[in-house]
C-alpha cells in the first residue's frame, strides 16, 4: 500500500478516536473529571487528558486551579478538546498496531 494510503488511514483513525473521545468527555459525569474520584476503569484516558489539559492551560495562561480564575465554559471546552486529543492519539496507536499485524508475510515496514 502506498505511503499516502497509510497516512490517510492514520488521519481517519485519529478522527474516529477524537470523535469517540469528545463523546466520552461530553457524557462523562463531572465528578470523574476530578482525579481524586476517578474510577479505575476510566483512569487510562482521564489522567493523560488532565496532563494535556494542564499543559494547554499553562501555555495559554489560563487559571485552571482556582474556581474564580477562568470561564467555566472555556474550561469545559478545553477539557473536551484534551480528551479528544488523547483518544485520537490512542486511535493512531491502535491503527499502527493493526497495520503491523496486517502486513503480508515477508514484508517489513519502516
Amino acid at each position: 500500500m502506498p505511503q499516502s494510503d497509510w497516512r490517510r488511514a492514520s488521519i481517519k483513525a485519529f478522527a474516529i478516536g477524537a470523535a469517540v473521545g469528545a463523546f466520552m468527555a461530553i457524557v462523562m459525569p463531572d465528578r470523574w473529571s476530578n482525579l481524586a474520584y476517578t474510577p479505575w476503569f476510566v483512569d487510562w484516558f482521564v489522567s493523560p487528558s488532565f496532563m494535556v489539559f494542564a499543559s494547554i492551560c499553562i501555555v495559554f495562561g489560563i487559571d485552571f486551579i482556582s474556581n474564580g480564575g477562568a470561564d467555566v465554559h472555556l474550561l469545559a471546552t478545553l477539557w473536551t478538546l484534551s480528551v479528544a486529543l488523547v483518544m485520537g492519539g490512542y486511535g493512531i496507536g491502535l491503527s499502527i498496531v493493526v497495520r503491523r499485524f496486517r502486513a503480508p508475510p515477508g514484508v517489513r515496514r519502516e
